[in-house]
């Protein structure tokens, strides 16, 4: 993807992903189609994907990459570290 969906605001300890007022999402039984309104762009997200972006969703405040390991632990038999990788790897695509 190249729209920034997720605005990101450094803290003293890390970085928090919030999804931006401008994306929609829109879930389905294989994953997640987002549209950015304000660019006209349409993005399709696998079912991780999709577990990922309304794991940040949900969170009003931001959330960390940590605490969203932490959630996707929860439905997934991954080591932490793997997951961790994976999920860093994701949110660089969702913001680049």
């Amino acid at each position: 993807m190249s729209v920034r969906e997720f605005e990101m605001e450094e803290t003293k300890n890390s970085v928090k992903w919030a999804v931006s007022p401008h994306v929609r999402a829109t879930y389905t039984a294989d994953g997640a189609a987002l549209l950015d309104i304000d660019k006209g762009m349409f993005y399709s997200l696998n079912e991780v994907g999709a577990r990922i972006w309304v794991t940040i969703e949900t969170s009003s405040t931001g959330i960390t990459l940590e605490n969203i390991v932490s959630a996707l632990e929860t439905h997934y038999q991954i080591p932490r570290q793997q997951l961790e990788r994976d999920t860093a790897k994701c949110l660089e695509t969702f913001s680049g």
